[in-house]
């Protein structure tokens, strides 16, 4: 079940509730507890029987729109955010590695995951799209796990990885983070986290190449890649076909 909103000005809240019935069924009762306050919603979609099913996304209470997590919050309920729940039951005493950036994060961790696959390592991994090869998204394999981590709500800064890679960086989600300095921070805090042993990054990048340098400040292994001459990793002799 997942909801979204955001409460307060720069502060999005994601609310996930995986795997398990109880934890449906939980969710359920704080639904009951929010009716027996409210009164009863003039609609919504129905919180499903399964933690596979089609999720709550909004209910409306006295004519308005009210997602269900602006209401588990007005209520006093408790919760575990989706990021948290990831951080303290599935990626705990894993070698995670985690895969940021504005652009082509599902991309790049696909890649790390086919990589690791074929290497014979059978990865565990959390994606944001189905794999061609095994038709899923997330797969419970060896220590070693591939997940993308999301900065539109900050879960980026969840996550114990080991290694981190950062693909590019570019102002967004704006209406969480406020400004453009601060969703750079974000990835700042997360290339510097206790964890970290090794940050990827690109060379080409403006706004990367700033974050790397403060990376290496910190005392995080960092390696560049691009066609730039800085580059660790460099890229040379590239040509496109139209194929």
């Amino acid at each position: 079940v997942v909801a979204q909103v955001a409460p307060r000005p720069q502060v999005l809240v994601k609310v996930q509730v995986l795997s398990r019935l109880e934890d449906v069924a939980a969710l359920r009762g704080h639904f009951e507890a929010l009716r027996g306050r409210y009164g009863n919603p003039t609609g919504f979609w129905e919180c499903p029987e399964r933690a596979d099913a089609s999720p709550v996304r909004r209910i409306t209470w006295r004519g308005e729109r009210v997602t269900l997590m602006e209401a588990i919050l007005d209520a006093g309920a408790r919760y575990t955010s989706g990021p948290q729940w990831l951080a303290e039951h599935i990626l705990q005493g894993r070698h995670v590695l985690a895969v940021a950036g504005t652009h082509g994060k599902t991309t790049t961790a696909s890649l790390l995951v086919h990589a690791l696959d074929g290497a014979g390592t059978d990865p565990s991994y959390l994606l944001g799209s189905q794999l061609l090869a095994t038709g899923a998204n997330a797969h419970h394999g060896g220590e070693v796990l591939v997940c993308e981590a999301d900065e539109s709500d900050g879960s980026l800064l969840e996550y114990p990885a080991s290694v981190v890679v950062i693909t590019n960086i570019e102002a967004d989600h704006l209406d969480n983070w406020g400004t453009p300095q601060a969703y750079v921070e974000g990835f700042v805090g997360m290339a510097t986290a206790p964890l970290v042993e090794v940050v990827i990054m690109s060379a080409d990048d403006p706004a990367s190449v700033d974050v790397a340098r403060r990376v290496r400040a910190a005392g995080p292994r960092v390696v560049t890649f691009g066609e730039g001459p800085d580059a660790d990793v460099r890229l040379t002799g590239v040509s496109f076909t139209p194929e």
